[in-house]
């Protein structure tokens, strides 16, 4: 079966600062995918409304055409795993397997 999330339209606004401002993106599933950007872009606002951490101001997540309604990390946990990249796990690793 494949798997479908699907961001639309999603906008997060801090007093302040517009952490994301109607972002929309597709993952389909037998891919893995990386957010890449500057400090401050956004990036990590995005992963925590995935997650559940954080409520969207505005927009909606899918799930297989299905609209999802994230109020909780516990929530988020059912149906979604998030994996942050640390540079650590990577030069551990590299040392490991000494490539």
């Amino acid at each position: 079966m494949n798997t479908n999330l699907k961001i639309s339209n999603v906008t997060k606004i801090y007093p302040g600062c517009i952490a994301n401002n109607n972002v929309s993106l597709e993952f389909n599933s037998g891919k893995i995918y990386a957010l890449l950007g500057e400090n401050g872009a956004g990036k990590s606002t995005l992963v925590k409304i995935l997650s559940g951490v954080i409520i969207p101001d505005e927009g909606e997540i899918f799930l297989n055409k299905n609209n999802l309604k994230l109020a909780s990390p516990l929530d988020a946990k059912k149906m979604i795993s998030v994996w942050f990249f640390s540079t650590l796990i990577f030069l551990k690793l590299y040392q490991y397997l000494k490539i």
